[in-house]
């Protein structure tokens, strides 16, 4: 019975530990100690009891025995709240050496005389050496950093306390003596105890913290989100966990807990397939498992039953690798690892003004700018998740360290006042909060009152500032190639309508590392933005190829621009037409919108040729040109692969030149940009089509968004609706850190290779369509939750910050 009920409790652990996640954490440990008692109700009236031990605990006295039960209680309530935060407690498995070395320890007539494991697995200085591998492996694949560590501490020594204090020796009472005469206790308070001995009392206590940790939360604008089928089932998982691992204590030590704890965090913990230490971490990952399991092991008493069977267990740390690598569907194996990256980043948000800070610093080796305090409680105000990911911002503005404040100013007005340079100047004054912008020969106030919009009531909080905005769709700046690394000097060329991949590819090296794209890859670790990995970008791209405008301006300069490429030195700011001043084709309007069941179930775009100039033959080259050719069937005798599942399970590539064009509903609208025998040529090639409302987008289920000359405005619009984003593009924008591609929308490769196996796999099959549903449903989420209104005027309002630094005339380079 004990063996059974040891498997039991390390497999549940296990169980719970996979199916819980951060949202349902809370919630889902609430109802585990209100089924916990109800368990035991029903094992006591329907079950058997086993075993009847010899000894009972008493409650006397009720004080010593309350206040062990609240410690206990406090310690798992800080845990689970620090789960909620930061899903694992990485140092978790530093209790087992620690409460060794208190003497919490089986007694010497329960130890086991195994020897299918190495004896001194639980003496204190191996079981140390054990934590500290299991914990480095945790730390190393959660990404925990200090602050979070620091917390943990605190939480570990909480547990501690509490595991410490309920396993102290008890007065018990014999129970054939009666009254009569007391005597100590075992070493371990829960040996002689049964399970409802220990489990009832606790429950009362824990239930009540809980409770307040989940009022908390919801006060402090943590949502306590309640998923109930989810939530149920990691509840249930969770007492059967405590259930079993209760009745495992009784005839061995809290260390067993312990032990069984860093089990299932470790059997359950999959690092990302993204991470370039990936089989490093794994193979860490399933020994720091069997190390646990097999100290587990160790703490069985003599006589217990063949313990050899509970390594089965051992094939549990194998579950979420192999279905992480090897027999699903590629497209889950990039969701999982970018959903698992995706928590981790929104768990490491600084929750404090003084985490925030810690935070900047040792990202940027500085401190924040004047005015960052306020700024920080404006995000706080506004509910915004995002606290600490603006590296683009600083990426962008670290090269003017290198000049004076005044310096920048002078390079500024440089700029501006060359000839066709085509740049709005804009002037942000801090005692009014008022923002002025005007263009040498351009009317218009669109760019002046989507500044205005997002800086205008910052009246006091923001010092004067001065910056350009690009006028154009294309981006502006390119980073100095080596031999001009240092040159201040600034220049304006038009590069417009010819080839322009070797000027944008300059300042990248000659070495070019391989990367894969799109799902042909095992690999989630890929940039598909950067120009530098990608030569063969040169004759994928219209803007590579034969830009519409490209007025390149050379030189140090802090250029504001909407989209840039990896290689360029623009600073990206929100466009506005993603809601400040676009049109109604561009902002979503839900009254036009339907229900996922109501949609068609296919993949929409149409627009016009946009994206390059054809002033030669290779307009079928370009980036759009190529896209709709493929979507129409229009490129003869061009094969397309797909993936099929062998007889081993795994998937194949295999080629074929039919292509479902049920699948598409794909058309350009119009024909520009290009010579008039061009544009002809188009038009006999392509199926055109009239002008279509930019709504009717949304009654399909997928929907594509591509770059034209610069960033697609459409792409906030699409992303906010009940439909799922497929999304090309090669420019960077404001918000590809607070995005996540494979959770929010499905990417796609330059090269679209892949596209027909992904939007038939998301069209016709069952798995497909619930993938498609889910990123539909998350990207709305999280659009109207992280790209608001409200989080474009933030970043613009930390943005700020930082220009207003580096133009300060004080300032001296450095």
């Amino acid at each position: 019975m004990f063996m059974f009920s040891a498997g039991a409790a390390l497999f549940c652990s296990a169980l719970a530990q996979y199916l819980t996640t951060r949202d349902v954490e809370l919630a889902s440990e609430i109802l585990c100690w209100v089924i916990l008692p109800a368990l035991i109700q029903l094992k006591n009236r329907y079950g058997t009891t086993g075993t009847t031990s010899n000894t009972l605990l008493v409650k006397t006295p009720s004080a010593v025995a309350s206040t062990r039960a609240w410690l206990f209680a406090l310690g798992l309530a800080a845990a689970c709240w620090y789960r909620a935060e930061e899903h694992i407690v990485v140092l978790f498995p530093g209790l087992t050496p620690i409460l060794l070395l208190s003497g919490v320890v089986p007694a010497a007539s329960l130890m086991t005389d195994s020897k299918l494991f190495w004896p001194p697995v639980t003496a204190p200085w191996s079981s140390g050496l054990i934590a500290v591998l299991s914990c480095l492996v945790l730390v190393s694949s959660s990404g925990t950093r200090l602050p979070s560590l620091a917390v943990c501490v605190v939480v570990v020594a909480l547990l501690y306390g509490g595991y410490l204090s309920i396993s102290r020796p008890a007065v018990v009472v014999d129970r054939d003596a009666g009254d009569h005469g007391g005597q100590e206790g075992p070493d371990d308070a829960a040996e002689g105890a049964q399970v409802e001995d220990v489990a009832m009392p606790l429950a009362f206590r824990i239930l009540p913290l809980l409770t307040v940790v989940a009022c908390a939360r919801m006060l402090t604008s943590k949502e306590l989100k309640v998923a109930l089928v989810k939530t149920v089932v990691a509840g249930f998982a969770k007492a059967l966990n405590w259930f079993f691992t209760l009745k495992t204590i009784r005839q061995s030590s809290w260390c067993s807990a312990s032990t069984i704890g860093t089990f299932a965090i470790t059997s359950a913990r999959t690092p990302s397939l993204g991470d370039r230490s990936f089989y490093l971490h794994a193979a860490s990952n399933l020994v720091a498992s069997l190390l646990a399991l097999g100290q587990t092991i160790h703490m069985i008493p003599k006589g217990a039953g063949p313990r050899s069977r509970l390594w089965v267990l051992g094939v549990l740390p194998l579950k979420p690798l192999l279905e992480n690598t090897l027999y699903q569907y590629p497209v889950e194996v990039l969701t999982r690892t970018a959903e698992a990256k995706f928590d981790a980043m929104l768990a490491r948000q600084s929750r404090t003004y003084s985490a925030a800070v810690l935070e900047y610093r040792r990202r940027y080796n500085m401190e924040p700018p004047p005015g960052f305090e306020a700024w920080y409680s404006y995000a706080v105000a506004r509910a915004s998740p995002i606290i600490d990911e603006f590296d683009m911002i600083h990426e962008a503005i670290a090269p003017f360290w290198k000049m004076s404040g005044k310096k920048v100013r002078e390079a500024m007005g440089e700029a501006s006042g060359a000839a066709g340079a085509d740049l709005w100047r804009c002037m942000f004054k801090g005692q009014t909060g008022e923002t002025s912008c005007n263009h040498p020969h351009r009317g218009g106030t669109h760019i002046q009152e989507t500044f205005g919009r997002w800086l205008g009531g910052l009246a006091g909080k923001l010092p004067d500032v001065e910056f350009l905005v690009n006028h154009l769709d294309e981006p502006r700046v390119l980073l100095p190639g080596p031999e001009t690394a240092n040159d201040q000097s600034i220049r304006l060329t038009n590069i417009a309508r010819r080839p322009i991949w070797d000027t944008l590819t300059r300042s990248c090296s000659r070495e070019v590392s391989s990367a894969s794209s799109g799902i042909q890859g095992a690999s989630v670790d890929i940039n598909t933005h950067d120009l530098c990995q990608h030569p063969e970008y040169r004759d994928m791209h219209g803007m590579a190829m034969s830009p519409c405008s490209f007025i390149l301006v050379d030189g140090p300069v802090p250029v504001l621009t909407t989209g840039t490429l990896t290689t360029g030195g623009d600073v990206l700011f929100p466009s506005p037409v993603y809601g400040e001043y676009g049109d109604e084709g561009f902002v979503y309007n839900d009254t036009r919108d339907v229900e996922w069941g109501q949609k068609r179930n296919n993949l929409y775009w149409a627009g016009s040729s946009t994206g390059a100039y054809a002033g030669d033959d290779g307009w079928n080259r370009y980036h759009r040109h190529r896209f709709v050719a493929l979507a129409q069937g229009l490129e003869s005798g061009r094969e397309h692969w797909y993936l099929r599942r062998g007889r081993d399970g795994l998937f194949h590539r295999v080629a074929s030149s039919s292509l479902n064009r049920d699948l598409f509903d794909v058309a350009f609208t119009a024909i520009i940009q290009c010579r008039h025998d061009l544009c002809e040529s188009q038009r006999e090639y392509f199926d055109v089509r009239l002008r279509a409302d930019k709504d009717v987008a949304l009654g399909s289920k997928l929907v594509f968004d591509i770059d034209g000359n610069g960033i697609s405005g459409r792409f906030v619009k699409l992303l906010t609706s009940h439909s799922a984003v497929l999304k090309q593009t090669m420019l960077r924008e404001w918000h590809d850190e607070r995005l996540a591609a494979w959770v929010h929308y499905l990417p796609v490769s330059q090269g679209l290779g892949e596209l027909p196996e992904l939007v038939s796999w998301l069209r016709g099959t069952e798995e497909g369509r619930r993938r498609a549903r889910l990123v539909a449903e998350r990207g709305r989420e999280w659009a109207m939750r992280a790209m608001r209104h409200e989080d474009r005027g933030l970043y613009v309002y930390r943005l700020m910050l930082e220009l207003a630094r580096i133009q300060d005339p004080e300032r001296q380079a450095t």
